[in-house]
């Protein structure tokens, strides 16, 4: 089962995603719950570093395993099912992806120098990232993704810029579509676009 959260810069949805994952997961039978953080951003600036350590501290305490997965997102399930956990039978595996936005534009541009060459092809890698998603969903009881929502600021950009913007905007499409639910956070208030807010308490 799938759940799309969606919002702006600022505007609350990481940490109404990690408190939504975590009403799923109390939901499950006394220790049967695995929580897994999926965390795509890459360290490489003073600013990323930053908000990688907000959020590891908004997150501290919520019992998730955090696994660093920039690309190939397909790659967390091997590291997942071992002995202690993936591989039980009664365990019962709540994933949060933070996020989306991130993920599309390291796979876009993972290895990218110039446009002209060694660019990836935007629709065999949205084909990849999408086969890694759906595959993560099958293999887990409920698959939370976190993304952006960038596309009306009215700013013309340029080519490359222009062609991420499309390509997670595409990403975005798809994964609603396959989605039972998804919720607009503005200013942390949760807005139910798709389906039905689980659980309904929250």
């Amino acid at each position: 089962m799938i759940t799309l959260i969606i919002g702006g810069s600022g505007s609350g949805k990481s940490e109404f995603a990690e408190e939504y994952v975590s009403h799923l997961a109390g939901n499950a039978k006394e220790g049967r719950a695995m929580l897994y953080y999926l965390a795509t951003m890459h360290a490489d600036d003073e600013e990323s570093r930053s908000r990688i350590g907000r959020h590891r501290q908004m997150r501290k305490g919520k019992g998730f395993e955090t696994i660093e997965m920039p690309v190939r997102i397909e790659r967390s399930l091997s590291m997942m099912e071992n002995p202690e956990n993936g591989k039980r039978k009664d365990v019962e595996r709540f994933v949060l992806l933070e996020c989306l936005s991130n993920l599309a534009a390291n796979e876009m541009f993972d290895g990218w120098t110039d446009v002209r060459d060694g660019w990836h092809d935007p629709g065999a890698v949205k084909q990849r990232v999408l086969k890694g998603l759906f595959d993560l969903d099958e293999k887990s009881k409920h698959l939370v993704i976190v993304s952006n929502l960038i596309f009306d600021d009215g700013v013309e950009y340029d080519t490359v810029t222009t062609e991420y913007i499309r390509f997670l905007a595409e990403l975005n499409i798809a994964v609603a579509k396959k989605a039972q639910t998804v919720i607009e956070v503005v200013m942390g208030l949760p807005n139910v676009l798709k389906g039905e807010m689980y659980p309904p308490c929250m």
